[in-house]
């Protein structure tokens, strides 16, 4: 297999969706659904390929893998039938047949519509749908009868019945053939079945859960049984679908990340059939990577639908329209949605943007180093360190440090430090412990040009206070997040620097930024690894104790917050508060805890 493949394999998106393994000539060779792609892959990655034999071929002759990304695994079955409908992939069994999912349809030009099962969408009257699961479909077709009593039966049946029949006299048809029915209660009837299916469900969903739990305290078990059945079939219908879209009509839906990915979501006779990919390498703006992907996508000979969906209009919309109409021969409209369907296919196409790889919207260290010597007209930084503390609740303090050198890691120098008992709940305080810890360690380690401490001003006297100045020490730096609600002030990224008093607020997408906050991530994710590693310790120490199992142990985890003196300075009878712990096992945990000791 190509390394460039097995380099794909181990980057494989970490969501549900599809995935496509190619040939030389980009033919599809095989189609597979998941709910998480990357877990699903690692299993192809072993040895035996999936157990399945017909799947060993697929080492062979594999040269590249696609994947496309859905909101849950249900899309992802859908998506599944398309595509091995449409491609044929010679290593797939399954989903080749025209059998189609399953619609509920309500069929238009009656006194009485009935409702009914179909496997394509009627063109008269009205169709939900496609669901992937016909047993949950004819289900809630039953439900749906059982709350609102339409009619299943075939017109002649409608018109030459003279008596009720089953369904009627088991209450699941309002019975028109026999009964002297208004048309407007039976139309109500069709219209509260049309809200439910269109996913106005959550109000019937509540009232059956109400049934459920009056039922159950009343000790009316088959009642509640009932009411819980048609909770989880009215469930399975209650989050739409984005594979196939309402109507028939034919659009794109353009999905761009912050790097300059791009999806493309081509939807034909209403149907996702294809996704292009490719890379916005410079924009200013989010119209402005909007108008740079349109142009590049359809500067090609390539189809073009008669609506483009976007997340932003650019700045001329009305002259790329007339751009893409003349390419076209015919009119085409750019459509910027806030709601409904056609937005939620916008986070779609987004999703499947992010999932793309090798992709990044790259900023060489030259550009990022002149970036960041203008925020305050200094030096151009070439090593740049980041601080982080983390602890929970003043228990379990630790910290790190991380280093970059010309934009890359250089992980022989990043450092964590355990400051449990070395300082109060002060966070001001920890910051200083760890920069005197950093002097200390500069003979070895090298003074970074910057220090870029996570907070603001505060943070960085107290870094000050730590670091005795006894030889030369970089400027320190406050990288504080953006808070949402409040002030104009604090609500951007900022940064402070040590001797300046105003902050200099930070430009979105700007090389600079993107930086700082990678690094700052970094120094984080590390100090919350070390910290969750400590806390797994003491967790382990306490399940070793006879009569302490997982949960119980992560209950005495919670109450002590990590400080295991607690455990072991507190009497017998305030132990014994605690959720499952008896005097007995209160006093076995203190003696093997060494209560003598304290």
């Amino acid at each position: 297999m190509k390394s460039k493949l097995l380099e794909t394999l181990k980057h494989a998106p970490d969501s549900p969706g599809c995935y496509l393994f190619m040939d030389s000539d980009s033919q599809v060779l095989y189609v597979g659904k998941a709910k998480n792609i990357r877990r699903r892959i690692q299993a192809y990655r072993r040895p035996g390929a999936d157990g399945r034999r017909r799947l060993a071929k697929l080492w062979e002759v594999a040269q590249s893998v696609e994947f496309r990304i859905t909101e849950n695994e249900r899309e992802a079955l859908l998506l599944e039938d398309l595509l091995i409908k449409r491609f044929q992939p010679p290593l797939n069994v399954l989903l080749k047949d025209d059998k189609s999912f399953l619609y509920l349809t309500i069929p238009s030009g009656h006194e009485f519509p009935p409702i009914r099962l179909a496997r394509k969408a009627s063109k008269l009257g009205v169709s939900f749908g496609p669901y992937p699961s016909a047993r949950a479909t004819r289900e809630t077709k039953r439900l749906l009868k059982l709350a609102f009593g339409l009619r299943d039966c075939s017109d002649a049946t409608l018109a030459n019945r003279t008596r009720p029949c089953l369904q009627k006299e088991i209450g699941l048809c309002l019975g028109p053939c026999v009964e002297s029915l208004d048309s407007g209660a039976y139309e109500a009837a069709v219209q509260g079945t049309k809200n439910v299916l269109a996913g106005k469900v959550a109000t019937i969903i509540q009232k059956e859960e109400v049934v459920m739990a009056e039922a159950s305290s009343c000790q009316e078990y088959e009642t509640a049984l009932h009411a819980r059945n048609r909770v989880r079939a009215l469930e399975k219908l209650k989050d739409p679908q984005r594979i196939r879209a309402t109507g028939k009509g034919d659009f794109d839906v353009f999905g761009l990340d912050v790097r300059g990915a791009l999806a493309i979501l081509e939807y034909r006779g209403g149907d996702w059939v294809n996704t292009r990919q490719g890379r916005v390498p410079f924009f200013q703006s989010p119209s402005h990577a909007v108008e740079v992907a349109l142009l590049g996508a359809y500067r090609q000979e390539v189809d073009i639908p008669p609506e483009i969906v976007v997340s932003h209009l650019p700045e001329s919309p009305q002259s790329l329209e007339a751009w893409l109409a003349n390419k076209k021969g015919g009119a085409v409209t750019l459509i910027c949605p806030q709601k409904g369907l056609r937005r939620r296919l916008i986070r779609l196409a987004e999703s499947n943007a992010q999932a793309i790889k090798n992709q990044d919207r790259t900023h060489s260290w030259l550009e990022i180093s002149e970036g960041l010597g203008k925020l305050f007209g200094g030096q151009e930084p070439r090593v740049v360190d980041c601080i982080d503390v983390s602890h929970t609740q003043g228990k379990e303090t630790v910290a790190s440090r991380v280093r970059f050198v010309e934009g890359k890691q250089e992980l022989s120098s990043w450092r964590r430090y355990s400051l449990a008992g070395k300082v109060a709940n002060d966070d001001y305080e920890a910051m200083k412990w760890v920069l005197s810890k950093v002097e200390k360690s500069a003979a070895k380690d090298g003074w970074a040009d910057w220090i870029v401490l996570d907070g603001g001003p505060l943070q960085i006297k107290a870094g000050e206070q730590g670091l005795h100045k006894k030889n030369f020490t970089p400027p320190l730096f406050g990288l504080a997040k953006s808070r949402q609600g409040y002030s104009a002030s604090v609500a951007k990224e900022r940064i402070y620097k040590s001797g300046i008093e105003e902050p200099v607020f930070l430009i979105p997408d700007s090389p600079e930024r993107l930086f700082l906050e990678h690094v700052r991530n970094e120094a984080h994710r590390f100090a919350v690894s070390y910290h969750r590693k400590k806390r797994d310790k003491v967790q382990l120490q306490l399940e070793k104790i006879p009569g302490i199992g997982p949960v119980k142990a992560r209950e005495l985890l919670r109450w002590c917050q990590g400080d295991l003196n607690k455990i072991r300075m507190s009497p017998t009878e305030t132990l014994v508060e605690i959720p499952g712990v008896t005097s007995k096992l209160a006093s076995d945990l203190q003696r093997h805890l060494g209560r003598g000791e304290v």
